[in-house]
């Protein structure tokens, strides 16, 4: 009778590798618990109540904010690292380099970033003249 071994519940802590392919997909709940976490916020503001709001300023809410954040801007570059492998980027007949591709993905980040800030605060985008 041969006997196989069960695998490890910490297979993927063994290569580099796979520790930030699950980080990637482990920064998708964060990701989900921004967006939940702001929607409350919203709808707090909209009824007209203070509860989350008044917190914004303290210690907790700055480090979660920042957590956040940190996973959001984590699973971001890493997915924008892995599109041109996923679905290269042609213009013509050229295929964009990596490299290319992911300045292309960034650029489109901010100038999408800029169009909604300018929408949602007001803020003035340089007009170059």
């Amino acid at each position: 009778m041969i006997s196989v071994k069960e695998p490890s519940s910490y297979w993927w802590l063994r290569r580099r590798k796979y520790i930030a392919i699950f980080l990637r997909e482990l920064s998708s709940v964060f990701i989900l618990s921004y967006v939940l976490l702001y929607l409350l916020i919203l709808a707090q503001l909209e009824s007209g109540g203070r509860g989350l709001v008044s917190q914004f300023a303290t210690v907790p809410f700055v480090g979660l904010s920042i957590t956040l954040l940190t996973f959001s801007l984590y699973h971001s570059i890493t997915w924008f690292l892995l599109l041109p492998r996923i679905q290269p980027m042609k213009i013509g007949k050229v295929v964009l380099s990596g490299k290319l591709a992911l300045i292309a993905n960034l650029g489109g980040l901010v100038v999408a970033s800029l169009l909604i800030a300018s929408l949602v605060y007001g803020v003035q985008i340089p007009s170059g003249r």
